[in-house]
């Protein structure tokens, strides 16, 4: 109803309400309002928790990974990428529904090896995180830039792009199945 006004469109905020008027037509709405603890705490990423850089066909096969995803939500391992770098060079990515299969493997740049070494120590399976499907479903947004960084943790992945933005994500758990 607003576009159709032909005056200048005031706004205004008072205790919790935002007022919009035009000339005679004037509207107000409640602005459900949340305290910042309530939300959740993002975790912090530091150096340490680099595991991949500069590889520049990651976002690519990441979304073509998606047409393998389970949307049974019964096998949650399932519904996600698996990311697995278990060498210096080579980066291996997979996903199932457990009749369809996608495993594709892209070169590393191993600057990051000794990060990728001690996330290996830490953890029984290597480094290996699976990542949520709305992921792959957000990254399609950005086909044509690059990943420049991604830092992972015990429960939380940041992806940071060469645009400057980040998207960082709860990591699903579980052990996926073998594919090899």
């Amino acid at each position: 109803t607003l576009s159709k006004c032909k005056d200048n469109i005031n706004l205004q905020y008072k205790e919790g309400e935002i007022i919009a008027s035009s000339g005679s037509f004037k509207t107000i709405d409640k602005f459900i309002q949340f305290h910042t603890n309530e939300y959740p705490r993002l975790p912090g990423f530091n150096d340490s928790d680099l595991v991949l850089s500069d590889c520049p066909d990651l976002i690519h096969t990441l979304i073509k990974s998606a047409s393998a995803q389970a949307n049974d939500k019964a096998k949650q391992t399932l519904t996600g990428t698996c990311v697995v770098r278990d060498n210096a060079d080579q980066i291996t990515i997979a996903s199932t529904d457990g009749y369809k299969l996608f495993v594709d493997s892209l070169s590393a740049n191993n600057t990051n090896w000794d990060n990728v070494q001690e996330h290996r120590a830490n953890n029984k399976n290597g480094l290996h995180f699976i990542l949520p499907q709305s992921v792959t479903k957000c990254l399609s947004a950005f086909k044509a830039h690059s990943i420049v960084k991604v830092y992972t943790n015990h429960s939380h992945c940041k992806i940071e792009l060469n645009t400057g933005e980040s998207i960082v994500t709860r990591l699903i758990e579980g052990i996926y199945p073998n594919f090899n």
